[in-house]
C-alpha cells in the first residue's frame, strides 16, 4: 500500500471565472483515482499574489507548495533565485514524454523554456482578446473594427453620457502593462522584444502604438484617459452593457458570456492597418 502524500498547490483566481470550483473538481477526480494523495489548494487573487506568497513562505523557512500556477514571465525571477527544478527529466520518465510535450501548442510551450531546459508546463494559458457587443454594434451600424482607425471611430461613436456618468465605447486596462501593451506594438509593426533580453520601446512604430492608446482617450474620447485600473471591474461592465467594448483575457469568456445578456463578439485586437489582428499568449 502506497504511504500518504500531502502537498499544496498555489493557485490564481483573479479572472472572471469559476476557477476555484473547477480547480476543486480537478482535485476530487485525482484523489478518487489516487486514494493516498492529498491535494491541499491555496488560491490568491493573482498571479503576483501567489509569487508574493510563495516568496515569503521560502524566505521565513517554510516549506513551498509542490505545485504553483504563475505568470510565464515568473519563471526568470524563480530559477535565479533556485526555487524551482526543470522538468526534463521527470518527462522524461514518462511512458509517453515526447508525445505529452508534443501536445501542446509551440506558441504556450515557448516560454516554458529557459537556459536549455523545460522549467513549466502551460495551463490555464490565456490571451489578450478584445469583446464587443455585437448588439451595440449593430444598432449603431457599425462592423467589427478592422483597423485602428475604425476601432477608435467605433469605441467614439459608442461612447455616451447617462447623466454624470459615462458609459464608454472602449476599456483598455493597464494593470499588466507588457502584456496587455505588446498587441497594439504588434499591430503597429514591431514587438516589444527584438530578443531575449532587448526591449524595444524607442522604436518609431512602438512608440506610435503608445501614441494610439493615448489618442482614445486624448483625440477620440472613446476611454478614460491615463491609467485605467479596471482590470478587476471591466468584465462586469461590459457584461452589464455599461461599456461597449474591453480589452481582456480570454480566460474571462465564460463568466462574460454567461451574465451578458447580447451577443458577446471576440477578437484579437486590431492592429494598425486593415485587416491585421493579434493576440498574446499569457497566464
Amino acid at each position: 500500500m502506497a504511504e500518504p502524500v500531502t502537498f499544496q498547490v498555489f493557485y490564481p483566481v483573479a479572472v472572471d471565472a469559476p476557477i476555484a470550483e473547477i480547480l476543486n473538481g480537478y482535485i476530487e477526480d485525482f484523489q478518487a483515482e489516487y486514494p493516498h494523495i492529498t491535494v491541499e489548494p491555496v488560491f490568491s487573487g493573482g498571479y503576483g499574489d501567489v509569487q508574493t506568497a510563495i516568496q515569503t513562505t521560502i524566505d521565513g523557512g517554510g516549506t513551498p507548495p509542490a505545485l504553483a500556477v504563475m505568470l510565464a514571465t515568473a519563471l526568470y525571477d524563480l530559477t535565479n533565485a533556485g526555487y524551482i527544478t526543470p522538468l526534463d527529466d521527470y518527462v522524461a520518465g514518462m511512458e509517453d514524454g515526447d508525445a505529452y510535450i508534443a501536445d501542446f501548442l509551440p506558441v504556450f510551450l515557448d516560454n516554458s523554456y529557459a537556459y536549455d531546459k523545460l522549467w513549466s508546463i502551460p495551463f490555464q494559458r490565456s490571451a489578450t482578446v478584445m469583446y464587443y457587443n455585437m448588439d451595440m454594434f449593430a444598432e449603431a451600424g457599425l462592423d467589427a473594427p478592422s483597423n485602428w482607425e475604425s476601432w477608435a471611430t467605433a469605441a467614439q461613436t459608442l461612447t455616451t453620457q447617462d447623466g454624470d456618468a459615462t458609459n464608454w465605447g472602449l476599456q483598455y486596462p493597464s494593470g499588466w502593462p507588457y502584456w496587455l501593451f505588446q498587441p497594439l506594438a504588434i499591430g503597429a509593426g514591431q514587438n516589444i522584444l527584438e530578443d531575449d533580453c532587448t526591449v524595444v520601446f524607442d522604436d518609431p512604430a512602438v512608440i506610435d502604438a503608445v501614441q494610439f492608446y493615448i489618442d482614445l482617450s486624448a483625440e477620440y474620447g472613446a476611454m478614460p484617459a491615463g491609467v485605467q485600473g479596471v482590470w478587476g471591474t471591466a468584465p462586469t461592465d461590459f457584461s452589464s452593457g455599461s461599456t461597449a467594448m474591453i480589452v481582456h483575457s480570454s480566460g474571462s469568456l465564460k463568466g462574460i458570456i454567461e451574465q451578458a445578456d447580447f451577443e458577446v463578439g471576440l477578437m484579437g485586437l486590431p492592429g494598425k492597418e486593415d485587416g491585421s489582428v493579434s493576440a498574446v499568449p499569457g497566464g
